[in-house]
């Protein structure tokens, strides 16, 4: 019996992940795709869609898959907190990227960066 992640004849599964990213508008998810198609060129499709930004990563084994997940959502909160910081806090609910603290790659919103405390 193969182990958990082996497919027919040891090849591990391939499967898809799409992300919905909102931005705090159209312009900013235009940037934010702009920096992380060049981030990583060939392996991510993306379209911007008014505030939204639908990305598309793999098909990727699972393990590659997970990298490449982590690795978008990482550029996508720094690319948030760039366009933050240049042109100020958009308010509550539009996240600067810094995290809820979790660890999961969710914005927090209050745009202090410090793990949603509400700015205090």
């Amino acid at each position: 019996m193969p182990g958990i992640g082996a497919g027919r004849g040891g090849r591990q599964p391939r499967a898809t992940v799409m992300l919905d990213l909102h931005c705090s508008s159209e312009e900013e998810a235009r940037a934010v795709w702009a920096a992380l198609a060049v981030d990583d060129p060939g392996s991510i499709k993306g379209a911007v869609a008014g505030d939204h930004l639908r990305i598309t990563v793999g098909p990727a084994t699972l393990p590659s898959l997970r990298a490449s997940c982590d690795d978008v959502l990482a550029c996508f909160q720094a690319a948030r907190g760039a366009a933050s910081s240049t042109k100020g806090c958009p308010g509550p609910g539009h996240g600067d990227g810094g995290g809820d603290g979790k660890g999961d790659g969710e914005v927090d919103g209050d745009c202090d960066g410090n793990g949603g405390d509400g700015g205090a």
